[in-house]
């Protein structure tokens, strides 16, 4: 059996951390974080600034400011 070297409740956050962060970063978010943090099983939305912080080093809503937009240009 392999071992990965964390406790499994570690495990479990950084997966989730990782589920989040991939959403945010491929425009697949509506832009309500509360939403998106209770469909992930967080508590409450300060337990998912927390987690995300702990993570990443900045808040959700900081990390989205981060990312370029992604325009859509539509044939008219």
């Amino acid at each position: 059996m392999n071992y990965l070297g964390v406790h499994p409740k570690i495990y479990t956050r950084i997966v989730r951390f990782n589920a989040i962060k991939n959403i945010l970063d491929h425009a697949a978010f509506d832009g309500n974080l509360t939403t998106l943090a209770l469909d992930f099983g967080f508590y409450d939305s300060s337990h998912f600034i927390a987690d995300f912080k702990a993570f990443s080093g900045v808040t959700p809503h900081n990390y989205l400011k981060t990312i370029p937009l992604n325009l859509v240009v539509k044939d008219f």
